[in-house]
């Protein structure tokens, strides 16, 4: 046996000992000490190992051999093959023990000696676990089942690739890969058939309503009713489309025919609007940029150019209002809008000026 079970080791030894001796011997000074769970008293080694005489006479019904009548008192050796038997038996006696005790005296910290039960009373101030600020808006993407952490992975990983300069086909393979490790070549493929197939075509988030739900049935007809219950290839043609969904939804291109765009996501305490546009009359690329956003409750919003940062936080529910006036037609500026009650949980929006 290993070093961890020296201890049990030694009270086996012990056992053994004692059926062929009259009384049970002291352990060695150098043998390894009992557990700390049997400081307190004594163990009734005779009691236990009585018990398991009893079960072993009861297994080979045999009585122990007359001697003038009466029973002799001294144990007899158990024949060979039985050791497994003890050992069972004996761990068995060994595990009651430790749970009668821990039952009649209950574990504690260092602390709580010489406390009674009824004083220990601990109040769990830890606030439930609240849900994920975005979920109703992710929850809504496709008319199907999807789990929340499935849906929180694609969304952390569109924050991270939205403000990319590559094509969206490579942006959304790139996110859902984050769920398939290691089928990138698959993954591809998946995404190609999409491509081609008008039935998957999810809409844009700038369709009109009708267009929108046009969409929602066609993917309800030909979708599994939950994500658990597709197959390999469907789910990864479930992870592109949402991908795509919310890559739409967290970019914002402005251009010299289109100077104003806004975007809507629902929250779990209200909805978060945010709008950019610019002065149309003007020549494109010298009106400032006006950033709206509306917030639900307190957040902050967060500004990031390639040379600098700018963090204009929100009290409470209300409109933030920054004016952008060094920004340059061909580039792409990060817009980050988070609420105070869900830190985690950003989102990064891509705004893309046209030139």
């Amino acid at each position: 046996m290993n070093s961890m079970n020296d201890p049990l080791a030694w009270l086996y030894q012990e056992l053994l000992q004692s059926l062929t001796q009259p009384s049970v011997s002291n352990p060695p000074p150098d043998s390894p000490l009992l557990p700390e769970t049997f400081s307190d008293e004594a163990i009734d080694w005779d009691a236990m190992v009585g018990e398991i005489r009893e079960e072993q006479d009861d297994a080979r019904g045999e009585a122990a051999p007359m001697i003038g009548g009466e029973s002799a008192q001294t144990p007899q050796p158990f024949a060979k093959g039985d050791l497994s038997t003890v050992y069972k038996r004996f761990e068995q006696l060994i595990r009651d023990r430790i749970r009668d005790e821990m039952q009649t005296n209950l574990p504690r910290f260092p602390w709580e000696q010489g406390l009674a039960i009824e004083d220990l009373n601990y109040v769990d101030d830890c606030n439930p676990l609240l849900q994920p600020a975005w979920l109703p808006q992710l929850q809504s993407l496709l008319p199907m089942q999807i789990p929340e952490q499935t849906l929180l992975t694609l969304l952390a990983a569109c924050t991270q690739v939205v403000g990319s300069v590559q094509p969206q086909g490579i942006k959304m393979a790139d996110a859902a890969k984050v769920l398939f490790p290691g089928y990138g070549a698959k993954l591809n493929e998946v995404l190609n058939r999409i491509r081609l197939s008008p039935t998957l075509a999810l809409e844009s988030a700038r369709d009109s309503r009708g267009q929108a739900e046009q969409a929602r049935a066609r993917l309800a007809r030909v979708l599994p009713a939950s994500y658990q219950q597709a197959s390999l290839e469907q789910q990864m043609a479930i992870a592109v489309l949402l991908a795509k969904s919310i890559l739409d939804r967290l970019t914002v291109s402005l251009t010299p025919r289109q100077s104003s765009q806004n975007c809507t996501w629902q929250s779990t305490a209200g909805e978060m609007h945010l709008q950019v546009a610019t002065d149309s009359q003007q020549p494109w690329g010298q009106a400032p940029l006006m950033i709206s956003a509306t917030l639900p409750e307190a957040g902050q919003l967060t500004l990031t150019t390639p040379s600098q940062t700018w963090q204009y936080p929100c009290d409470g529910r209300g409109e933030l209002r920054v004016q952008f006036t060094d920004w340059e037609p061909g580039q792409t500026y990060l817009v980050a809008l988070g609420l105070d009650a869900d830190p985690g949980n950003t989102l990064q929006f891509a705004l893309a000026c046209q030139r």
